[in-house]
């Protein structure tokens, strides 16, 4: 399993993002998952390399949330996307039967920001989807980690974003919903290698 992302320019790179945008409709979607406890950050995580993976190296894959859970990596996506890059991350099925042939690694780095701009986090996802904290202001602050898939523009240029969840498939539109551009901060945009490989 193998990914060449190449050098080139790509048309969400030489383009202007629209007004409105989503990546569903260029049929980039992943597993929507529920999540047990307090484990968004995992979930959230292999949701967007998933997404990203499909992307930049034309491939669908399942990334083992699990594994990740089992390790005690819950808490802070930084921390998960550093410990996937060194150590790597098993495919969902193979973990769940107890294969240990190899693990993904794919990242190198991943760009950060504690509070970017509307239009900055528009220009990652028209990139790839993005990671993010969302902050509910309205339920003391509650942290909650999600994946931003693509946005919308109302006619006061206030940006709406669409957002992959990890709470099943009946929460919002079949686990997928939509949050004002204010209750967004800490993004995370995974990078992925060049040449995305499996290591044993």
């Amino acid at each position: 399993m193998s990914c060449h992302s190449g050098t080139g320019r790509r048309w969400y790179e030489a383009t202007t993002p629209p007004r409105s945008f989503t990546w569903l409709h260029y049929g980039v979607k992943t597993l929507v998952r529920r999540q047990v406890g307090p484990t968004c950050v995992p979930n959230a995580v292999c949701a967007a390399l998933e997404m990203a993976y499909q992307i930049h190296c034309r491939q669908k894959i399942l990334l083992s949330e699990h594994e990740l859970i089992e390790y005690g990596i819950s808490g802070s996506s930084s921390f998960a996307l550093a410990w996937i890059s060194k150590n790597g991350v098993s495919l969902r099925d193979d973990y769940l039967q107890g294969k240990q042939d190899g693990k993904i690694i794919f990242i190198y780095d991943f760009i950060r920001g504690p509070s970017l701009h509307s239009s900055d986090l528009i220009k990652f996802i028209f990139r790839q989807p993005a990671e993010f904290y969302k902050i509910d202001g309205k339920v003391a602050n509650v942290l909650h980690t999600m994946v931003a898939v693509g946005w919308v523009l109302d006619d006061k240029n206030e940006v709406y974003f669409m957002v992959h969840n990890s709470w099943g498939s009946d929460w919002g539109k079949n686990g997928y919903g939509w949050i004002h551009q204010s209750c967004i901060e800490r993004v995370r945009v995974p990078i992925l290698y060049r040449d995305c490989r499996v290591i044993a």
